[in-house]
């Protein structure tokens, strides 16, 4: 089951809502008429090819919102796929920023002409968000009668699978990462962070998976969130100053030692959520370098903490900043350095009554695969038999409220990876 991402934002001949553009000049004009989105807010081509969930969401422009969203049960598991494109603030969909001046539009294969410094960038389009400044979250904001609605479905959704007795865990899944130590990757978003983590602390999400960077990265159990100005600003947008101190809202640890299940590491997910990053699946570009504290040796993090700048001009060329600042990670639990690629294994079994329902995840390293770039790579495609991390995710267990020997009514393929 997929979930939205940067690239399913892709380039086209419609406007925003995915109207049909009818700039005069056909459709090589429309693009510098602002016509430059395929389909809907440019998922076009991924709402075509998949057959998703209704959330029975209408947005404000009229658009039915059926696949871009949506949650689905298996068993006593609640599965979330949500769009970050929504909340986050990174300006990572399809971008042409030539740097080069004067430099002439990109052509599509359709024909469209996309003119230098045009970037499809999804934020709130759904709907607007307000910051509350006691809490710094992001919340709907009704003041001009269109809240964000997909943030309004995912709190309707987790309170109903909260208050719903067959439903035991919550699983989230999304592209963008909240949380990331990746170096070349893209780094933690503060808009997930504000908007969705209060949401997850609030109904107690077990697990949230995500891909966007391509490496493998598992948090500790986090809840809430450190209050204070905990990163720094190192690569400033125009109006932030490098040095100064900023507040990115950092995920508090809620447990650093796992309790035991059966003889196997366990995490009690009903005292935090646990992140895990999954995008060694398969990409050209592996992002598994992992920024430390060179003073310490501990986890530093990247986080995008505003819109990405875009700078420049037709004339000058344009080019977009990175994530601007840098906070220390103490929510990063594991890494893989080693090794670029990888998938994880999700087995879900039951138990014998409501309340005992358990997850083990194993994650499997593909070590024989080098970090070289390009298109292909010398790796082999033999599978490994033996997890980089195997772990059980359940509620209480670290209170001993998880009776031992379900086995006998795992539910298996409830598998993603």
């Amino acid at each position: 089951m997929p979930a939205l991402g940067n690239h399913e934002t892709e380039f086209g001949v419609c406007n925003h809502a995915g109207a049909a553009g009818d700039a005069p000049g056909g459709t090589a004009a429309q693009g510098a008429a602002g016509n430059y989105w395929n389909g809907p807010y440019g998922y076009g081509h991924y709402l075509s090819r998949f057959l998703l969930p209704d959330n029975d969401v209408t947005n404000w422009d009229g658009n039915h919102l059926r696949g871009n969203f949506y949650s689905f049960q298996v068993g006593t598991v609640k599965f979330i796929s949500l769009d970050a494109d929504d909340v986050i603030y990174q300006d990572g969909g399809s971008a042409n920023l030539n740097a080069a001046p004067n430099a002439a539009p990109e052509t599509t294969t359709s024909g469209a002409a996309i003119p230098n410094g045009t970037v499809t960038y999804n934020h709130g389009y759904t709907g607007d968000l307000k910051i509350v400044a006691a809490s710094n979250s992001a919340v709907p904001d009704p003041a001009h009668g269109t809240p964000n609605l997909q943030t309004l479905w995912l709190e309707q959704t987790l309170a109903q699978a909260r208050r719903d007795r067959g439903v035991d865990m919550i699983v989230v899944f999304m592209h963008q990462c909240a949380m990331s130590t990746s170096v070349p990757g893209n780094g933690s978003d503060l808009g997930i962070r504000r908007a969705w983590l209060p949401l997850f602390d609030r109904y107690q999400v077990d697990l949230v998976l995500s891909g966007h960077e391509h490496d493998y990265e598992r948090t500790y159990p986090v809840r809430g969130y450190d209050r204070g100005a905990h990163a720094v600003v190192v690569s400033p947008n125009p109006d932030q100053t490098a040095g100064e101190a900023i507040d990115t809202r950092r995920p508090s640890v809620a447990a650093t030692q796992p309790s035991s299940y059966n003889g196997t590491p366990a995490w009690d997910t009903s005292q935090g959520t646990v992140f895990l990053v999954l995008g060694g699946g398969g990409t050209n570009g592996p992002s598994n370098v992992y920024r430390t504290d060179a003073a310490d040796g501990l986890p530093q993090a990247k986080v995008i903490s505003e819109r990405n700048a875009i700078t420049g001009s037709q004339a000058a060329g344009f080019t977009r900043n990175a994530a601007d600042s840098i906070e220390d990670a103490p929510w990063s639990a594991a890494t893989n350095a080693g090794d670029a690629y990888g998938y994880a294994v999700f087995d879900v079994d039951p138990g014998v009554r409501p309340g005992n329902t358990t997850i083990t995840m194993k994650y499997f390293a593909i070590p024989a695969v080098s970090n070289e770039a390009g298109t292909a790579h010398g790796g082999t495609t033999t599978l490994p038999t033996t997890p980089f991390e195997t772990f059980v995710f359940g509620r209480g267990i670290a209170r001993g409220h998880h009776p031992g020997g379900h086995g006998t009514r795992t539910l298996e393929g409830s598998r993603a990876g």
